[in-house]
Order: structure tokens, then sequence, then C-alpha cells
């Protein structure tokens, strides 16, 4: 799952609206009604899942209620959401839940937390200490990740998400195929990452080639620079302490 820098409260953030204008806003605390946040948040995290990392068009993107608003969750706060498709969006559902006790990707590595396969499941990683584990198991269990045919965690008839990381693989293994015989390049291969998503996997294949993954993190809105070691092939690192809540 791709780690983000989430913008704060008083600090700017630029998109490009349907008019192909180029708007500048101020985060605010609270936004009433909330999906007055969307395109801050897309301009901020790109148009992506901050879940499943599946790319989606504004209109088939949530503003995503980290704590849900139908529990304990602040309807109109910033700092209370993301972003998310329908099919995260509904299995996430209205459970209580208390932040601390889950990873995210806005405050902690979650590219870190999970195994990204070739056959498109997604496992947890067992090389996390206890404490790390736990709170990553919570959000692989809340947005049923692991969902996958043949497993305890059957998706539902409509969700195509392991689906959608297979595909992707098997493009990405033929464009680093490419890359390899000189055929294709690296703009080539982050245009195609950005058209269709699932930014994990990239990450995954490109596993070993610098230039892609740089891309990979640069290219990527959001996307946190400081969750990967640049002197060792941009491998991820655990989100230092001082760094969880997103401030330098």
């Amino acid at each position: 799952m791709r780690p983000v820098e989430k913008k704060n409260v008083g600090e700017t953030i630029s998109y490009v609206n349907s008019c192909n204008q180029t708007v500048t806003e101020t985060i605010q605390e609270n936004y009433s009604p909330y999906n007055k946040a969307k395109m801050p948040l897309l301009g901020n995290l790109g148009w992506y899942c901050s879940y499943c990392e599946g790319t989606r068009l504004p209109n088939e993107l949530a503003v995503e209620h980290i704590e849900p608003k139908g529990a304990n969750g602040d309807k109109t706060a910033w700092e209370n959401f993301l972003v998310s498709c329908g099919i995260c969006n509904s299995i996430k559902g209205y459970p209580e839940i208390h932040e601390e006790d889950y990873h995210w990707p806005h405050t902690d590595n979650t590219f870190r937390d999970f195994i990204y396969t070739a056959g498109g499941a997604v496992l947890l990683n067992p090389n996390l200490d206890e404490g790390e584990k736990n709170k990553a198991k919570k959000l692989f269990d809340l947005v049923e990740l692991g969902a996958y045919p043949g497993t305890s965690i059957e998706p539902t008839p409509r969700d195509f998400r392991w689906k959608k990381r297979l595909e992707t693989w098997d493009l990405a293994e033929r464009l680093r195929n490419k890359y390899n015989a000189g055929t294709a390049d690296v703009d080539e291969i982050i245009s195609m990452a950005k058209k269709l998503g699932y930014w994990s996997v990239w990450f995954t294949v490109f596993k070993g080639y610098d230039e892609v993954r740089r891309r990979l993190i640069c290219d990527f809105s959001g996307t946190c620079t400081f969750c990967f070691d640049a002197d060792n092939h941009y491998e991820p690192i655990k989100r230092s302490e001082e760094r969880r809540v997103g401030k330098e």
C-alpha cells in the first residue's frame, strides 16, 4: 500500500480542474459539505484509492472518512480524510475505529506492511514486529486487502481488485523485459503506471531498478519520499516517529 505525505491544515495545494484551469487552495481545517475536500485531496494524493491504489476519475472516488462519520468520526475534518474507491469504501463500512490502533498510508510506511504477488494476491509481511503486525493486520482486514479467489476471504462478485493487480503485474513484467532489452524507457513505464495505478505492484516488479523506483516515488503525487532509502535501491524503511503525522 503506497505510503503518502498528506498536506497539513494551512498548507497550499494546486490542482487542475475539468476546465484545465490550475486552482491553488489553502487546506482548511474543516470542509462543509465534506465533498468540497475532494479536489484538494486528489491534488495532494493523486487520483488513486488510498487503499487498493486503483486509479479512478474524480467522480468515481469518494472522500474517505478514516474514522467513519456514521460511528465516531468527524464528518468535516481534513485530518479525518483520505481517498477511496467504491469497493474499498463499501467494504470498510461504518465500524467504530480508533485510528491509533491501525496503520494508515498517511502516518506509517504501509508498503512495508504487505507483500504483493504475481498472482494478484496481497499478503501480510511476516517480518514485521508484533506491534506493527497487529496494526497492519487491522488495516488489512478492514478493507479486505487479502480478498482472493479460493481463500478464506472470497472477493464479492463486483470486487475485481485482485484481478486488476494481476493484470497490472503482467504488464509491468512485460515493460520490465522491454526496458531490459532497450525497447522501453522510464517515461513509458511511468506513463503506464500512472494510467493504471496499483503503485505497489509496479514498485515490487521493479525492485532493483533504481531509476524506475525513483520516478515512481517522485511522479506519483503525494508519495512519501522519506519512506524509502535512496542509498539502498529505494527499499522501504520504517517511518520515523516524528514524521508519522506528516510533519517535517
